[in-house]
């Protein structure tokens, strides 16, 4: 019994040695090429890179008008990853634009005692609550997957304010700020839902649509508010009768089961 503990700790201690091996030269490697030591912060941004990348190239293989939201969405979680993750690199205006926000939404305030307390320079990556803390990049992936998760089953149009909402009371952002934040959300996905993708609103594995605003019966207050942001927005310029029928329409219209040939609108 005695050799068989001695032999477990021994796997044990070789296994934890060879992980902080591993994680010191991965460290190593971050100061070289971010310009400051390699935090779970980096990893979770690689990972939103490479899965934001997979989502653009994916959502070639979806019509038009329902790529557009994706790509948008994946295009900025591209490039906000890689200001991140290069924000060594960016001119100082520039790098405290990136680097701000995260301590406007996460962080107390508590500039008197700033004051009290010697300064000490900090790299940049420093400006989150704790980028050590393993609890972070966890917490926040597992909120991905579950925006995922809600993507399949009641759409993009719910699911977005709902990731929003449990984001902002996991970060402990105050409540007027965190309603704020959920309120631009919907709104963006919902403009997306009227101008661009109604698609949006319906779960991509259950076929699920939850009843949407403005849309109940899909009476003139529909058609009017999808005319007038279509103008506002200065987007769909070539969008079709059919097409507006199909966003403010029966499911079977949305599913594009009425008869039409690509690009020509059918006869009243």
């Amino acid at each position: 019994m005695d050799d068989t503990d001695t032999v477990g700790e021994t796997v044990s201690r070789r296994a934890r040695e060879g992980f902080e091996t591993v994680t010191t030269r991965l460290s190593d490697a971050g100061e070289v090429v971010f310009r400051e030591r390699g935090t779970m912060e980096h990893v979770l941004l690689l990972c939103f890179l490479v899965a934001a990348s997979y989502m653009f190239w994916g959502a070639s293989e979806f019509t038009a008008s329902a790529a557009t939201f994706p790509r948008l969405t994946a295009g900025a979680t591209i490039v906000l990853s890689l200001l991140l993750l290069g924000r060594n690199y960016l001119p100082g205006p520039l790098r405290r634009f990136v680097a701000e926000p995260a301590q406007l939404l996460g962080g107390d305030e508590d500039d008197g005692d700033a004051d009290d307390q010697p300064t000490e320079e900090t790299t940049a990556g420093a400006y989150t609550y704790d980028i050590d803390d393993p609890w972070g990049p966890a917490v926040t992936a597992g909120l991905c997957v579950l925006y995922l998760g809600l993507t399949f089953t009641i759409g993009m149009l719910y699911a977005t304010p709902i990731f929003v909402a449990l984001f902002a009371w996991w970060a402990g952002i105050d409540r007027r700020r965190s309603a704020a934040l959920v309120g631009v959300g919907f709104l963006t996905a919902l403009v997306f839902y009227l101008v661009i993708a109604p698609e949006i609103a319906v779960g991509w594995y259950t076929g699920w649509e939850p009843p949407a605003p403005l849309f109940v019966g899909g009476g003139d207050t529909s058609t009017s508010a999808l005319a007038t942001l279509t103008v506002l927005s200065g987007i769909g310029g070539d969008r079709t009768k059919y097409e507006t029928t199909r966003s403010s329409g029966t499911p079977a219209d949305r599913e594009g089961t009425t008869p039409r040939e690509h690009g020509v609108t059918p006869n009243p």
